[in-house]
């Protein structure tokens, strides 16, 4: 019995001789953009941005509490760090998500390769914009105009290329069709 109440008198000796300060945990989501670097020169800790690598303060000084705040409003404007919206995320064929967003070029070209094997009309058919729709809410309807321009330029480009296959060839070449 004896044992047991020294035991707790050196327990609460040992309590009454901790520091008053509470050590807060690192449940913060700052942790996935910064790393904590440790205490400085100035007895001040640090941490620096995983993306930019930038070194911010973020420790209590003898007369500041850095605190974090300054942290997330840099890892807001940081232009390293993606940002990246539960939006943007696609499901690839694997099953895997990943973020993914839509270029109107990459998607314009895509739709003129499209209409060089079907009607200019293509692009206005009901169904198909229905389908673009569903597949992204981003995208942004091509006119007819616009894929009548992209054509053009796809159709020069090639002809480009076609002239200059033919003139490096040495020989002659009789061209035929069947109208």
């Amino acid at each position: 019995m004896e044992d047991v109440e020294n035991d707790i008198q050196e327990s609460q000796s040992v309590e009454l001789g901790k520091s008053k300060k509470w050590s807060k945990s690192l449940t913060s989501d700052l942790c996935k953009s910064f790393t904590k670097m440790g205490v400085g020169d100035d007895r001040i800790e640090r941490a620096k941005c995983n993306g930019c690598k930038a070194i911010y303060r973020c420790g209590i000084s003898d007369d500041k509490d850095y605190g974090t705040t300054h942290l997330r409003r840099h890892r807001g404007r940081c232009t390293k760090i993606r940002h990246d919206d539960i939006g943007q995320i696609v499901m690839d064929k694997e099953g895997k998500l990943t973020p993914r967003k839509i270029d109107q070029m990459v998607v314009r070209d895509m739709l003129a390769a499209a209409i060089i094997e079907h009607p200019f009309k293509f692009v206005e058919f009901k169904k198909i914009r229905c389908l673009i729709n569903y597949l992204s809410l981003d995208f942004i309807p091509v006119s007819r105009n616009k894929t009548k321009t992209d054509l053009m330029v796809i159709y020069m480009i090639e002809k480009v290329k076609l002239i200059k296959g033919m003139s490096s060839i040495p020989t002659r070449i009789s061209l035929t069709s069947d109208l």
